[in-house]
């Protein structure tokens, strides 16, 4: 009998085997819809996220390849230079902070039940992997609380999924490299999964249950019901009915005698999941916890997928006081422009630091709100609001934000006329980030005009990033930003200059406080302009000279030796600096990180971290 009971399971587990293969798909992305920095530019196919589609190409070669794509920072050089921002740190519960995210779509809607990633250069950077359903609703399939670092080798990475309820054929990736030594590269992304569920659909042994799942199942799935002053009520009550109110006043009479204003500094630590649980200890925890002070800053970028119109509308009720507000990556369809809006003319008064990065809802009117309301603004941050080849009206609206000294508008499209509208006005910007706004070739956003302007109006300026600029910015700009003699930061990287003349040495000579200076594939600069930063910039902490063939070994250990402050210096590509070099500066200059890619093979790169 029951060997007859073990054969019928034996067919039974046959059948669904067969089964399975017939619903079985396993296919590669078919296009990247969104991302939130890249390495490459709009115009090219080297290291852009649009590498993720199609198989593989180079994988199992590990190195830096252009092949693949690459985001725009590594490592913890951009945090610390001096255009660096600290995270907002209100309401923020995740264990491990996202800072780039790629999303693809798929041919076949599929249950997932594995996710290949192609990583061929410094893997270990993936956080989470989101799915997204037909309503616009995600659930988290994996996700990490400890950044690793894996070996130097290409690997196939397939990170233990949580099961999916629903049908996908759209994937968010989410990514930290603030632990990796160089640029994070990854080729391919294969799913794997089925077209309906089957008995036999294999479920990861080793998949737990996401970090972040005890905040969610107290939210309810709606950011809302935290801010909401009615959602914990009955929750609050059920507790306190449970118990007698002398056993309540016992369990709390320590925490009742403490003054009011130390209550507020403690629960002033609490991130968001601790803040839920209080409001559901006792009445007193409740009153606490919902205090207005608490929501001076307010980091809803980890809850992305939370935020919708309900939930802003009761920031609005509930951030009176809000200072500092970081809502990126939030991209809810329905109603949300309307609800931002709404929520700056209620909160807006009192904001100094507005975080809206590929905030794809803003529009002029949200522009417009801004300026209206935010006079007391000091940074903001619209990076990569808009795809590519979009354009946005009424940025002269902005001239209005005189206490801005923040802005950073990485990868949004905007030509020379439009900048040229509000950026005379802004006298008091320390900060000003252009990166990639002239990468493609059809923005007409002249850097020199740029320069000249910010020669004129912005003294103060201390860091500029004029990064993928290409043909539009020459020699006369970089002399026009050397008269911004409080630069500490120049980022100049991939600028197409025929001829440097000696704006360089203008440009050190001019500019004693500078930190940071990245010229990458600046292929003009010659000894003579390291020289001079020697010379003129003691207090120099990052230096990138990626593909300066002229640069030789000599100029490169001076700097190393009369710089004290050097914490990282890029030589990759630089075809007089050998690995010997290398080798030897890095045991003379511990302190030093020291990065090094070289051509191993015309069709290849080898990587010496």
């Amino acid at each position: 009998m029951i060997a007859h009971r073990r054969k019928l399971s034996e067919l039974q587990d046959k059948q669904d085997d067969e089964n399975g293969d017939k619903y079985f798909i396993e296919q590669n992305a078919q296009d990247v819809v969104d991302f939130s920095s890249q390495y490459g530019s709009v115009d090219s196919i080297s290291y852009t996220a649009h590498n993720l589609t199609g198989p593989s190409r180079v994988f199992p070669a590990y190195g830096d390849h252009a092949e693949a794509y690459s985001m725009r920072t590594y490592g913890k050089w951009w945090d610390q230079a001096p255009s660096g921002r600290k995270e907002i740190q209100g309401l923020n519960c995740n264990p491990v902070r996202s800072q780039d995210f790629v999303d693809v779509s798929f041919e076949h809607k599929v249950y997932p039940s594995k996710i290949t990633l192609y990583e061929v250069y410094n893997p270990g950077a993936l956080v989470r992997i989101w799915a997204k359903d037909l309503h616009s609703k995600w659930t988290l399939l994996y996700e990490v609380d400890v950044l690793e670092t894996p070996p130097p080798a290409a690997r196939k990475f397939s990170p233990p999924l949580n099961e999916c309820p629903f049908q996908t054929s759209f994937i968010r990736l989410e990514f930290n490299h603030e632990h990796l030594e160089s640029y994070y590269e990854i080729e391919s992304i294969v799913l794997e999964g089925y077209t309906r569920q089957v008995a036999n659909q294999k479920v990861n042994p080793f998949a737990r249950k996401p970090i972040g799942d005890i905040t969610r199942k107290v939210l309810n799935l709606d950011l809302a019901q935290l801010l909401s002053s009615s959602e914990y009520s009955s929750n609050t009550s059920s507790v306190t009915n449970s118990s007698s109110e002398e056993d309540e006043d016992q369990e709390l009479n320590a925490f009742e005698t403490l003054p009011y204003e130390v209550v507020i500094k403690i629960f002033s630590y609490l991130d968001l999941k601790s803040l839920c649980r209080c409001c559901i200890v006792s009445k007193r925890f409740e009153s606490v916890a919902k205090d207005l002070t608490l929501y001076s800053a307010v980091n809803l970028k980890s809850h992305w997928n939370l935020v919708n119109e309900s939930a802003l509308r009761c920031l609005a009720l509930r951030c009176t006081r809000l200072q500092a507000l970081d809502l990126s990556w939030c991209n809810s369809k329905s109603n949300f422009e309307m609800a931002f809006i709404k929520l700056i003319s209620h909160c807006g008064v009192t904001l100094k630091i507005l975080r809206l990065n590929s905030c794809k809802f803003i529009t002029s009117h949200c522009l417009a709100e801004i300026a209206d309301t935010c006079y007391q603004l000091e940074e903001l941050s619209l990076r990569k609001i808009l795809p590519p080849y979009k354009s946005l009206t009424g940025w002269h609206v902005l001239s209005e934000l005189t206490a801005l000294k923040y802005l950073d508008l990485y990868h949004v499209p905007i030509n020379t006329q439009e900048l040229m509208s509000f950026l005379p006005s802004l006298t008091k910007l320390e900060h000003l980030n252009l990166g990639s706004c002239a990468a493609s070739r059809l923005t007409q956003l002249n850097m020199d005009i740029v320069a000249e302007s910010l020669a004129k109006n912005n003294r103060n300026l201390r860091s500029i990033d004029m990064w993928r600029s290409h043909l539009s910015i020459t020699s006369i700009g970089i002399k026009y930003l050397s008269r911004c003699n409080k630069l500490e930061e120049v980022d100049l990287g991939w600028a197409e200059i025929e001829t440097l003349g000696d704006c360089i040495q203008e440009l050190a000579k001019h500019c004693p406080k500078l930190k940071k200076i990245f010229v990458p594939a600046m292929r003009g600069l010659t000894d003579r302009d390291i020289n001079a930063l020697i010379n003129n910039c003691p207090l120099l902490e990052q230096v990138d000279v990626l593909g300066i063939r002229n640069i030789s070994p000599e100029i490169c250990f001076r700097l190393l030796t009369q710089c004290h402050n050097m914490r990282l210096f890029d030589v990759s590509y630089c075809d007089k600096i050998t690995r010997a070099h290398v080798a030897l500066w890095r045991v003379q200059f511990p302190h030093v990180s020291i990065k090094q890619c070289t051509y191993s093979r015309p069709d290849s790169i080898e990587n010496f971290i």
